[in-house]
């Protein structure tokens, strides 16, 4: 028999006012703030029984009203119930915390008072179930305006013991039906401790003999009917090998989604195996010879029905040092037929209170470890928080006929979720969801002037003039000469040109005649009587730096050493590509044999262009010495 489902949702909605009721008149003066408690479906249960709370934010919280509300008293009688009361405007945040009094199975004869989640008086037929509120209220807190309605929801499903013919001990939640365990041993005796010869010897270790094996088992039934689907959400597994007494810290994470079932790792080789990760200086060999996964669905008989029941069991070789460790991990299930429970794809709504089963086993004292219901042992029940901000996602997901699956909380919108709360995006794609398309044009790969567009994963650019090609990196037209005549003639150590260019000597230039000034490097009038560019007396390497007011394509470097005899210098051209010099020339050019008009052409690594430097070397007691340069670029 399978007991009923017990999701429940409570609506607090309606108008927020300005006034404080008094905790014993909940309608205060004010307008009213509608209490719906609304059981989605409650079969087999005749009653449930709430205490209701509304405090203010004020520095000491003031209670705006309390109450106690029955399904029967004030609703239909199998869950359901509405109330009306009111909130504190002038002191915000208000804060509504709730707490499940009882489940009974028919309506109660008396509902008491309210007495903060305490029987308080109540006279009726009790059902067992796992109480979420035990401990402390349900709680959420909402902006109370007098011009506005406020809503609050809180999603509830109750766990309840169930009786199921295959589970050795099983809880019903939302008519879903699970059992879990850690069997570290075959606890035959039924001591509580593994004694000799009661190991279980499942896995191969390296020698090809079996070893010490655990065993994780996780499994759930959704129902009966032919719409019931059962899936089941697992996180990895996490062990701390090191110090877990002083608090829990993994060492080792165990994915337990991979590809295929079975041995997912070389026996002896647990270190680097695709589903084990080392997360500090704990090797996974000294502790683990082996991890094994098996996922499937069986068909079995409740009451006559076929129930689908889905399980995911996890299996540990493991090594004598295992007793250093302890393990966690949580796992829960749902109906994915049932779109009203707050859990989708193994994602728990913010504020959502959802029942899982949590592992927290230390390894050195476990035995056969069977779940337990009431949140006591290492195999136990819990709940989601109430008042969770965010959406509290499980690490994976399986179910019959799908592969398992990594879960993100926020879903991939340009991507896949490829480890949990982990997008991998498409190409074009970033950021944490994958929902921000990637800006192709930072930096602007387009030359030469050319504008970009962005695309998904790509670029275009519109070129300007005679360039074109995907970068605007070929012209179409010949190359054309840099002008930079007419610039600033003062005897300076800096000549500026018309167009911006400035072209810098490292020292003061000779100034007893005009042929001397660095001018003269661009007139196109090189002859044999004088140099153009001349540092007399200087010692050592001299340089001559071009800085340019925008990016060139220069097809070629023209350069005119000098013919001179007795004033000859060997140079260097470099060229700045950013973020350092990088070599035009292909090494130091030698112009020992040099002769009238002896010219060189330089033309590599010469796309946008900012910054040309000559180093010239003293060869001559004249100083160095350098003739003509001509600039030509593609417009």
């Amino acid at each position: 028999m399978m007991p009923s489902q017990t999701l429940v949702a409570l609506l607090i909605a309606g108008t927020a006012t300005a006034c404080s009721a008094d905790a014993g008149d909940p309608l205060g003066d004010g307008p009213p703030l509608t209490v719906d408690v609304a059981a989605l479906n409650l079969q087999g249960v005749g009653d449930v029984v709430w205490d209701l709370e509304v405090r203010n934010g004020a520095g000491t919280p003031e209670t705006v009203w309390q109450r106690r509300v029955s399904s029967s008293g004030y609703g239909d009688g199998a869950g359901s119930a509405s109330y009306v009361g009111t909130c504190d405007a002038d002191a915000n945040p208000n804060t509504v915390r709730v707490w499940v009094v009882g489940v009974y199975d028919a309506p109660v004869t008396t509902l008491g008072t309210f007495a903060a989640g305490a029987d308080g008086g109540v006279v009726g037929t009790p059902l067992d179930f796992e109480n979420p509120t035990a401990l402390a209220p349900l709680e959420q807190t909402v902006t109370c305006a007098a011009d506005r309605d406020v809503a609050v929801q809180f999603d509830v499903a109750l766990m309840r013991p169930a009786q199921q013919g295959f589970f050795d001990i099983a809880v019903s939640f939302n008519d879903v039906f699970c059992s879990a365990k850690l069997d570290c041993c075959d606890d035959a005796d039924d001591s509580g401790t593994c004694d000799a010869g009661e190991d279980i010897a499942l896995l191969f270790r390296a020698d090809s003999t079996r070893g010490r094996t655990l065993v994780l088992g996780f499994a759930c039934t959704a129902g009966t009917q032919a719409t019931d689907a059962t899936a089941l959400y697992l996180d990895a597994i996490d062990l701390d090998c090191t110090d877990p007494a002083s608090g829990f810290a993994a060492d080792l994470t165990l994915r337990p989604d991979g590809a295929d079932a079975g041995n997912q790792c070389v026996a002896g080789a647990v270190s680097g195996c695709a589903v084990v990760d080392e997360l500090g200086a704990v090797v996974a060999d000294d502790y683990l010879y082996q991890v094994a996964v098996y996922r499937g669905d069986e068909d079995l008989v409740s009451d006559g029905l076929v129930a689908h029941k889905t399980y995911w069991n996890v299996a540990l070789g493991v090594t004598a040092a295992i007793g250093d460790c302890e393990l966690r991990t949580r796992a829960t299930a749902d109906n994915t037929s049932d779109d009203f429970d707050g859990m989708v794809d193994g994602v728990v709504s913010p504020g959502a209170v959802y029942p899982y089963v949590r592992w927290a086993v230390p390894l050195a004292t476990c035995a056969a470890e069977p779940l337990t219901f009431g949140g006591a042992g290492t195999v136990s029940t819990a709940y989601t928080a109430s008042d969770a901000a965010t959406a509290d996602a499980f690490g994976f997901g399986f179910a019959p006929g799908l592969p398992p699956t990594a879960i993100c909380a926020d879903p991939c919108v340009f991507g896949t979720c490829t480890a949990p709360g982990t997008c991998t995006c498409d190409p074009g794609y970033e950021g944490p969801t994958c929902a921000v398309d990637h800006d192709d044009c930072a930096p602007n790969p387009c030359l030469n002037g050319g504008t970009c567009t962005d695309g998904v994963d790509s670029f275009t650019c519109a070129c300007v003039g005679a360039w074109t090609g995907t970068t605007c990196e070929i012209s179409t037209g010949p190359p054309q000469k840099l002008n930079l005549t007419g610039g600033n003639f003062d005897r300076n150590q800096t000549y500026t040109t018309p167009n911006g260019t400035t072209v810098v000597s490292s020292a003061p230039i000779w100034v007893n005649s005009n042929y001397y000034y660095i001018a003269y490097l661009f007139n196109g009038t090189y002859g044999t009587s004088a140099t153009h560019y001349f540092l007399t007396g200087s010692t050592g390497n001299q340089t001559l730096t071009f800085n340019f007011p925008q990016a060139y394509t220069f097809e070629y470097v023209r350069v005119y050493p000098t013919a001179i005899s007795d004033r000859k210098s060997n140079y260097l051209l470099e060229a700045w590509n950013g973020s350092a010099w990088v070599s035009v020339s292909g090494g130091w050019v030698v112009t020992s044999s040099d002769t009238v008009g002896t010219y060189r052409d330089h033309s590599a690594n010469l796309t946008n262009i900012t910054k040309l430097r000559f180093t010239l070397s003293r060869l001559q007691s004249w100083g160095v010495t350098l003739t003509e340069v001509e600039l030509y670029y593609y417009p």
